[in-house]
């Protein structure tokens, strides 16, 4: 997998993570594209850091993004992108700062999803 296809694959993935989120009100964002510009290399994992295009509504914005992903990478060659995709059954991998307009995804902070509860 290549970086672009994985970008393109979170692009996704996030839209789907938002059409499940608790606040209701965050259900209709989406992600419109990702714009990596640094990565840092720290042993074991990799940051990669830049611009990340949200649409809340009709409103659309550009936000900082963080993600940390695994892997003792040396150079972007390296790096395994298809690792760090996002299961569909797993959460608590994405938060957002509204005030920062921060974004930071960090795969393996993600837990399952609870199942459904039912009244």
């Amino acid at each position: 997998m290549t970086e672009k296809e994985y970008f393109n694959r979170l692009e996704f993935r996030i839209c789907r993570e938002f059409g499940g989120m608790r606040e209701t009100h965050l259900r209709a964002t989406w992600c419109d594209g990702f714009i990596p510009e640094v990565i840092t290399f720290l042993g074991n994992h990799t940051r990669i850091t830049g611009r990340v295009w949200l649409v809340f509504g009709k409103k659309e914005e550009c936000w900082d993004f963080s993600l940390l992903i695994g892997g003792n990478a040396a150079n972007r060659n390296e790096i395994a992108w298809e690792s760090a995709l996002l299961d569909e059954d797993v959460t608590g991998w994405l938060s957002l700062d509204f005030d920062k307009k921060f974004m930071r995804i960090k795969p393996a902070s993600g837990y399952p999803d609870p199942e459904p509860c039912c009244d």
